[in-house]
């Protein structure tokens, strides 16, 4: 009896292992990488994975997985009202990202006059990185607001050195890994600025405090 039910789970087990092989041709030929069984990375870094391979990834975090990278620890501050606060929902997913991807140590929300609008257009030393937004038609979904065309304005001060493209600064820098913070806190302010690019009538605008005029950047902290 014991032969039997032995030789019944060796059967049932060679059947499981039949099928799965059968299925792993149609596994490996998935569009994206990620549905793969057998695939693998050249990095173990998860936000460079994602910025590099998931262009729904870029669409939704990249400007978040772009402060990270380039000021963890940083305070940041979002004039209001804002469009961020389109909803509870959005203003608490604005601010996850801006803590987990972003490593930003502080999110505040500051009645000032910058909510309508920097009042300035970044220069081309001040952008670092931009990135591409997602459907501009639906504000928020079951995992989030989708994000518009975004810019990362920083002091030419702290920008790198043969930065080169802003558009493809970040499939070579970007990273989830490495210290929370960089030593000197950096302050940036969050801005939805009426400046169009590609489908939409604005972009989410990252920029460093300092780069604003000062009477923008005297309203954050009154």
């Amino acid at each position: 009896m014991a032969r039997y039910r032995f030789g019944i789970v060796a059967a049932l087990l060679a059947v499981v292992v039949l099928v799965n092989l059968g299925q792993f041709r149609g596994i490996e030929r998935q569009r994206f990488p990620e549905m793969r069984a057998a695939d693998r990375y050249n990095s173990s870094d998860l936000g460079s994975i994602a910025y590099s391979t998931c262009a729904w990834c870029r669409q939704r975090y990249g400007l978040y997985l772009a402060l990270g990278t380039v000021a963890p620890g940083a305070r940041i501050v979002i004039p209001t009202p804002s469009r961020y606060q389109a909803s509870p929902a959005e203003a608490n997913e604005v601010v996850t990202r801006l803590r987990v991807f972003g490593r930003a140590s502080s999110v505040t929300w500051v009645p000032s006059p910058a909510a309508a609008g920097p009042g300035f257009d970044p220069q081309p030393d001040e952008i670092l990185a931009t990135g591409f937004g997602g459907a501009p038609d639906i504000a928020i979904d079951a995992v989030g607001p989708h994000s518009a065309a975004w810019v990362l304005a920083v002091d030419p001060a702290t920008m790198p050195a043969n930065h080169g493209n802003p558009a493809t600064y970040l499939y070579s820098t970007a990273t989830a890994e490495g210290p929370s913070s960089t030593g000197s806190v950096r302050e940036f302010a969050l801005i939805r600025w009426a400046h169009p690019r590609e489908q939409f009538p604005y972009q989410d605008l990252l920029v460093e405090t300092k780069l604003l005029p000062p009477a923008l950047r005297e309203s954050l902290h009154a």
